[in-house]
């Protein structure tokens, strides 16, 4: 017989009172959560509205002991899919730091804060509309698409700047689909994700971005943020994709005019 899980009904209370953001009264556990997440299946502990129930019900232990919060990339694609706007992705990630739980293995806390890749997007945008820099766009031929990291792009709103100064500095600027606040997670975490262990997950998890980088026929694949293109990298290895992959300011180094 299944042992019957101990409950504790304070559990939930004190989940939303550490994250801050979250209200359990609002959430519908309609599922819409897991729906949107494009990693559910590749294993049974990747489901979001799972993780939510548990809370809910007061699975303390199962919570606290589960692989979701570390292999969860706290992209936030559940939390844009759910008509009651709850973060999971923000419940996920206190979890992770305010109760007292260790990382697994080596793992390190990672820094959340992106102002300053945030704000050289929005520099970057205004010296090129303003003529402050001036560029060259036909110095960059090659077909170029872009990769919205998740913290630059869900969380922070910075959309529009990276693909006007890409489409400012090549000739050829081609954009997944979806994208924007709906593109998808290249699979980077700073969580469980980067152990050896669990590379198999992380590397399936980045199919779904090579199925959008070739549905665009580019042949480089820009982006803003240090774990995305580590993970981009390892994602042309493993599907062959023969693209490279850089960050938006070199591609303005590329095209810009200095004399």
């Amino acid at each position: 017989m299944q042992a019957v899980p101990k409950l504790d009904p304070n559990f939930r209370k004190e989940v939303e009172e550490k994250v801050g953001s979250a209200d359990f009264e609002r959430c519908l556990f309609c599922g819409m959560c897991t729906a949107g997440c494009p990693y559910t299946g590749l294993r049974e502990d990747l489901d979001p509205r799972k993780f939510m129930r548990q809370i809910a019900l007061g699975m303390r232990e199962e919570v606290l002991k589960s692989d979701y919060i570390w292999l969860c990339t706290i992209c936030e694609r559940c939390t844009i899919n759910c008509p009651m706007n709850v973060n999971m992705a923000e419940v996920a990630y206190a979890i992770r730091g305010k109760f007292g739980i260790m990382p697994p293995g080596d793992i390190m806390f990672q820094c959340r804060g992106i102002g300053g890749a945030k704000s050289q997007m929005r520099v970057m945008a205004d010296w090129i509309k303003s003529e402050r820099i001036k560029v060259d766009k036909s110095r960059n031929e090659i077909p170029v698409t872009y990769h919205d990291p998740c913290n630059l792009g869900r969380k922070e709103g910075v959309t529009e700047e990276p693909r006007f100064i890409l489409s400012s500095v090549c000739t050829d600027f081609r954009d997944m689909r979806p994208s924007g606040r709906y593109n998808y997670c290249c699979g980077s975490s700073g969580g469980a994700l980067y152990a050896a262990e669990h590379e198999a997950l992380r590397i399936s998890m980045g199919k779904l971005k090579a199925e959008q980088i070739e549905g665009t026929g580019a042949k480089i694949v820009a982006t803003a943020c240090q774990n995305c293109v580590e993970q981009l990298e390892e994602i042309d290895k493993a599907y062959n994709l023969g693209i490279e992959v850089v960050y938006i300011h070199d591609l303005v180094d590329r095209a810009l005019i200095t004399s």
